[in-house]
């Protein structure tokens, strides 16, 4: 008949609340790192903004550099010396 019992409704509720407890685990907010408090309030400072940053990072090294990398620089989820050696020179840090 295509109905869902009561007992099939709790499992998928079930189901449901454990899969929001693992994307809300997984999204986590990581902590910035003490270089990425610095380049922001550096950026504050010059009147620049990340995108402008990204820019002169890649005018400098090259490199493909997005937000998603200045964000991963900047909370420690990228290692990447010749990106932060640009960074360091461009915002004299």
């Amino acid at each position: 008949d295509g109905e869902l019992s009561l007992k099939d409704i709790e499992l998928l509720q079930n189901y449901v609340n454990v899969n929001r407890k693992k994307r809300r685990k997984h999204m986590a907010k990581f902590q910035m790192t003490p270089l990425g408090i610095a380049m922001k309030i550096k950026l504050m400072q010059m009147g620049q903004t990340q995108a402008w940053l990204i820019q002169q990072c890649k005018h400098m090294t090259g490199m493909y550099v997005d937000c998603s990398n200045l964000h991963k620089i900047m909370t420690g989820q990228l290692n990447s010396p010749k990106l932060e050696h640009a960074i360091k020179t461009i915002l004299q840090l």
